[in-house]
């Protein structure tokens, strides 16, 4: 590899957040990689999600199983701001003329107030990643969907209101194991939909 790849690389990555770069002489100067903020970690997952670097099925496994050890540790530790972060969400994305992109936003809100309650930042901050690095393959999904049938949009939509609504109420009663159960199967259902309306 030529060394203006290396640095072009390097570039990139500090722009990212991953590396930070400071000239000079000591311990400090150089390239060294930065402690990844959650907002690098999510910039750098869109990028490899947009470059097809990951197929669909790894990031919805990888999903599954941080948002099933999430919601679990959500039944745990959820705090009443934590409650209300959520119902929040809930109850926008129940509003009835609720157009799709908003409703996007907010399922991805839901998620990440849904990861943040468990209270493990690592997870949280991957779950978050991952969600939002697949916010616009799922909102192309959503703007795909026929605007009436068994397939068509509102459908769908009251579907997966009525499953945010279920892993809620599971979490906020510390039903643990019926919320993980709840959260994986509203994914890979959702996750089924999306390949076939795309």
């Amino acid at each position: 590899m030529s060394r203006p790849a290396v640095r072009e690389a390097l570039r990139v990555l500090e722009a990212q957040g991953a590396v930070r770069s400071q000239v000079g002489k000591g311990p400090d100067s150089g390239t060294t990689i930065d402690r990844v903020p959650s907002d690098a970690l999510a910039r750098l997952l869109r990028l490899h999600v947009a470059l097809g670097s990951f197929p669909i099925e790894d990031l919805v496994d990888t999903r599954v199983a941080l948002e099933r050890a999430s919601v679990v540790l959500a039944c745990r530790n959820a705090q009443p701001q934590d409650l209300a972060r959520m119902r929040e969400r809930l109850m926008a994305m129940d509003e009835p003329e609720i157009d799709r992109e908003t409703f996007d936003q907010l399922d991805t809100g839901f998620h990440v107030a849904l990861a943040g309650a468990g209270g493990n930042h690592l997870m949280s901050d991957v779950t978050r990643a991952i969600r939002e690095s697949v916010r616009m393959p799922i909102l192309a999904a959503m703007t795909a969907m026929p605007e009436a049938g068994k397939q068509g949009w509102p459908r769908i939509r009251d579907g997966l209101r009525a499953d945010h609504h279920a892993i809620f109420n599971a979490v906020e009663a510390s039903q643990a194991d019926h919320a993980a159960d709840r959260t994986e199967a509203h994914i890979r259902a959702f996750s089924v939909r999306m390949t076939t309306a795309t």
